[in-house]
């Protein structure tokens, strides 16, 4: 199915039918097609001059059995190729990505280091970097006909579109650098790193996530000049690997299409009669796409331009350029209307909303203003099957109100303000940016214009719906709410300090697809989840545009009401009507549109204002429930299940001692007593008291703490941590939390052993084989072990310098 006539014989000589089979048979966790990639990287030839067929065949090869494993292993593939380019080694065992992609308003800086972070130093405008005390760069060596930079580089800024980040041990970034682009080698696993796993999420490939990753003095090392990544002679042999993966997937997309046709139109034999000839019917327009598919494949990788088939061998030969470079760092492409220049109102392609997991922590999708949006009639049909809990304000102390954008307290919680007000209730807008740049494309109004006049509108719009309510205005660049994090945190941390208990904070969707909303959402929950005596709402403004109610990505599930009465209806529609520079055009030019016209501003004016409840992890009051009910949990010594579970779990251990053990939610102890017996210390932790008593009686080897992680978390170095059926009972927030604690406080040759319960728990916030997943993506190296039943999932995340068993005792090498 995948020869082509068309092919060089370098290409046939692949044993594509071997790599087929040899590809199906691979798991779908990352952590398998990882490991595919790097035995894959030691049979495939470096994609370089004449090598093209054999990488060519043997990623469309990959691609017919699992497109999105072959979307994991290209990558890697081309990081390996680019990195010989440049004359540079590769660390053993590693796996690596490149992430080239660039969006608007989202970008990567890079500043000459010493290694630590410190020290910029300066960049001219070519892109020459002097560190500071220094007169040149590191040092120059040959690297594939260029002179390559070698030395540390600093990296501070968001990267999108990043398949496979948080699986990844490390990646090829491109940053700018003056004027120029340095390609930048970077180690994934360091502090600074963070991966939002699940902002970008395909419709076709749930299992290879694409989300944006933040950089925040993160060091890596220059590979080549400034500028050689798009002017090497290799760079747009990258574009062959990415045209296999798609037409591997098209060719066998288009025999089960070809096989389809022919079971469902099959014309009865008549005596006499010849049959229908085999393959897809010539005639049908499904067999005349599979020929092109297969002829234009073939005619690429030989390299001949023949009209339409011929665009794959004309990319190559193009000169490269900032499309290019778009698409080699995978980034879907979008008719250019659609993508503004540098707008905060939205970054970065839209994906289908049906994606696995609702992709609902961290969207980044694509909006245009200028485009209708969702209608507003589809979501009040929608609405009135909400069962949504009521906002109660009766006995409520004050309200602090999070607004990223001067209108975005107007439009998310308008009539709150206006009904707190009306209660006698205390309000206090945080105003973080002024929104200086919500028209950037507009020809007759500046930022600088556009922020004076966007805070009158705001304290306009405030007296409107609360006369007497407080603001302060923090006057962050409109944008830049992540590089300010702790501006917005010191100022939310010391408003709620002084504010009467309790005390509810309103702030953004963290997922309404805008990523000033999301970080002011991110800070908001952070510090409502360390602070007494505070609730959290969060209100959608942009959702309401490009979610969809027949494929939601809002958590209605955790929907809040508030029904308004027609004076506060009145006095939301007036306040949102004191931004005319928001709701009216500033001009006929073009760029001067209105950011909310009459369309979206239905979406906000309805009688009832729509908010969500946090996802919480379980509480301490609700342990210490069930264990008043039942002292000793969950049946765990007289339980076959729990006695065989247990055994399980200690014999996946990949040593017969350790040092310092830590076990999070010990309960009652049962396992912690069996783990002194392989520990020289063991510590145990839990949330509920009654619990942690019996447990210091059962095991008086070991110590306790009665604790709740990840916020509570105990000093110490550990090379073993268990965390057995207690993951699910974390939010999606606090299990990442907790993942990276663990990484802080595990030493080099430690494991994390978890263990996860497959079946339904009403007081679960998760399940089991959600947790099982989200751990092995955040987790920098692949499993050690894996055993999975119908019950429980079981896991053994390695440290650094971990290995098998058998290796660590010298049977294999």
């Amino acid at each position: 199915m995948l020869r082509s006539p068309a092919w060089p014989e370098s290409a046939r000589q692949v044993d594509t039918a071997l790599v087929e089979a040899s590809a199906g048979r691979t798991g779908s966790s990352p952590a398998d097609r990882l490991a595919v990639a790097q035995v894959l990287a030691d049979t495939t030839p470096l994609l370089a001059a004449g090598t093209a067929g054999p990488v060519f065949a043997t990623l469309a090869a990959v691609a017919a059995a699992d497109v999105a494993l072959a979307r994991t292993v290209e990558p890697h593939l081309d990081a390996l190729g680019i990195l010989a380019q440049a004359g540079e080694s590769v660390p053993s065992g590693s796996a690596w990505g490149v992430f080239a992609a660039e969006a608007p308003g989202l970008r990567v800086t890079a500043t000459p280091s010493d290694g630590s972070g410190a020290d910029p130093g300066t960049v001219t405008p070519d892109g020459a970097v002097t560190p500071a005390g220094t007169v040149a760069v590191g040092r120059a060596v040959a690297a594939g006909g260029a002179v390559a930079v070698v030395g540390a580089v600093r990296l501070d800024g968001t990267k999108p579109w990043c398949s496979l980040a948080s699986s990844l041990t490390h990646a090829l970034v491109t940053a700018h650098l003056g004027e120029q682009r340095q390609l930048v080698a970077v180690d994934l696993r360091q502090p600074g790193v963070t991966v939002h796993d699940e902002a970008w999420v395909a419709r076709g490939m749930p299992d290879v996530p694409s989300g944006p990753v933040d950089l925040d003095g993160v060091v890596g090392t220059a590979v080549g000049a400034p500028g050689w990544y798009l002017t090497r002679p290799g760079f747009a042999w990258g574009g062959i690997g990415v045209a296999a993966c798609w037409w591997g997937g098209a060719s066998r997309l288009g025999a089960a299409a070809g096989r389809t046709r022919r079971h469902r139109h099959r014309p009865r034999r008549r005596r006499g009669r010849a049959r229908h000839r085999r393959g897809p019917d010539r005639r049908s327009r499904t067999g005349r796409r599979h020929r092109l598919v297969v002829r234009g494949a073939g005619h690429a990788v030989a390299g001949a331009p023949r009209g339409r088939r011929g665009v794959a061998a004309r990319r190559r030969d193009a000169r490269p350029g900032p499309a290019d470079e778009r698409r080699r760092g995978r980034g879907p492409r979008r008719r250019p209307r659609a993508v503004r220049a540098a707008g905060p109102r939205g970054a970065g392609p839209r994906q289908g909303r049906a994606d696995r997991h609702r992709a609902r922590r961290c969207r980044v999708v694509s909006f245009d203003h200028r485009e209708p949006g969702t209608d507003p009639a589809a979501w009040t049909a929608f609405l009135r099957s909400v069962p949504a809990a009521p906002v109660g304000l009766r006995g409520v102390g004050a309200v602090v109100v999070v607004a990223p954008h001067p209108d975005d307290e107007t439009l998310g919680a308008g009539g709150l303000i206006a009904t707190a007000g009306d209660a006698g209730i205390p309000v206090h807008v945080l105003l973080v940016t002024r929104g200086e740049r919500s028209h950037p494309d507009s020809p007759t109004t500046t930022p600088a214009e556009l922020a004076p006049r966007r805070s009158a509108e705001f304290r306009a719009a405030l007296r409107v719906l609360h006369p007497t309510a407080g603001a302060t205005e923090l006057d962050v660049p409109d944008g830049a709410v992540r590089e300010h994090a702790d501006v917005l945190r010191a100022a939310l941390e010391h408003r709620l300090a002084g504010a009467p208990r309790p005390t509810l904070v309103v702030a953004p969707w963290r997922g309404d697809g805008h990523r000033d909303h999301r970080v002011a959402g991110e800070v908001a929950e952070q510090v409502v989840a360390a602070m007494p005596g505070t609730e959290l709402l969060a209100y959608p403004v942009w959702a309401w545009h490009w979610d969809e109610p027949a494929a939601r990505t809002m958590p209605w599930d955790r929907a809040r009401a508030l029904v308004l009465d027609p004076d506060v209806r009145d006095r939301k529609a007036r306040a949102l009507a004191a931004y005319p520079s928001q709701t009216l055009p500033l001009s006929d030019a073009s760029g001067d549109e209105a950011i909310v016209d009459a369309r979206h501003a239905e979406h906000h004016l309805r009688a009832e204002e729509w908010l969500f409840a946090p996802l919480r992890s379980r509480s301490r009051e609700s342990f210490d429930a069930h264990y008043a009910r039942k002292p000793e949990g969950w049946d765990f010594e007289g339980s076959w299940y729990e006695q065989r579970k247990r055994a399980v779990t200690l014999a996946a251990l990949p040593r017969p001692r350790f040092r310092s053990a830590l076990e999070l939610g010990c309960a009652t102890g049962v396992l912690t007593a069996a783990l002194t017996e392989l520990a020289d210390a063991v510590l145990g932790t839990d949330i509920a008291v009654a619990a942690v008593e019996r447990a210091r009686r059962r095991a008086p080897a070991a110590r306790f703490e009665t604790a709740a992680f990840p916020a509570e978390w105990p000093d110490g170095r550990w090379d073993l941590v268990v965390l057995s059926e207690v993951g699910y009972y974390l939010s999606p927030d606090d299990l990442d939390r907790t993942v990276d604690r663990v990484l802080g406080s595990l030493d080099d040759d430690g494991v994390l052993v978890a263990c996860h319960w497959r079946h339904p728990d009403d007081d679960a916030v998760t399940d089991g084989d959600t947790v099982d997943t989200r751990l092995a993506a955040r987790w920098p190296r692949p499993a050690l072990a894996r055993h999975v039943e119908e019950d429980f999932v079981l896991s053994v995340l390695p440290g650094s310098a971990v290995t098998s068993v058998a290796r660590a005792e010298g049977l294999v090498r």
